[in-house]
């Protein structure tokens, strides 16, 4: 999906009140960041989920459904995989990802994917939206509060190191 794209649902989901202040500051910071957005585009798959993924054991063995690939943002494939994969798989898969691109990675390529990732909430909401369909806009609206809650600690944890670094304790 387009830079622009992803500004114009998030701008419609903020003007429609669906964007808690910290979410809607964090979107528009990244899609502010020209340096994150900077990349070489790539052959993707350009829809991978759950089930476009064979398994061997706890391995992906193999991927199915090619009809989506295209040249691209090569964090659009990622995404998914960073959101839905325990860590110790996604190394696995980030790691032969890696080492199969012809070219280095971007060396914000895993920012850009949680954007991303994040940025595809959006996308669910304005097709809860458009449908109608008050169970997504709900599932939307909850992973939108989620996202909130998740800031809100980064924020806090963040507040204290920064308190700590000022005002360092002496033991003994």
């Amino acid at each position: 999906m387009l830079h622009a794209e992803h500004r114009a649902r998030i701008d419609t989901a903020k003007a429609g009140g669906h964007l808690p202040a910290a979410v809607a500051q964090r979107w528009d910071a990244l899609l502010d960041d020209a340096e994150l957005w900077d990349f070489t585009p790539q052959f993707v798959h350009g829809d991978l989920s759950e089930e476009s993924l064979f398994m061997s054991g706890h391995r992906v063995s193999a991927l199915r459904d090619w009809s989506s690939s295209k040249v691209a943002d090569p964090a659009s494939d990622l995404a998914w995989l960073i959101s839905s994969l325990d860590p110790e798989q996604f190394d696995e898969l980030y790691g032969a990802y890696r080492e199969e691109l012809p070219t280095s990675t971007h060396p914000r390529l895993m920012e850009r994917a949680q954007a991303l990732g994040e940025f595809a909430v959006a996308e669910w909401l304005a097709h809860g939206l458009a449908t109608q369909d008050e169970e997504i806009v709900a599932d939307a609206r909850g992973m939108i509060a989620d996202l909130d809650a998740d800031l809100a600690q980064l924020a806090r944890d963040e507040a204290e190191r920064a308190y700590e670094e000022m005002n360092p304790r002496e033991d003994g």
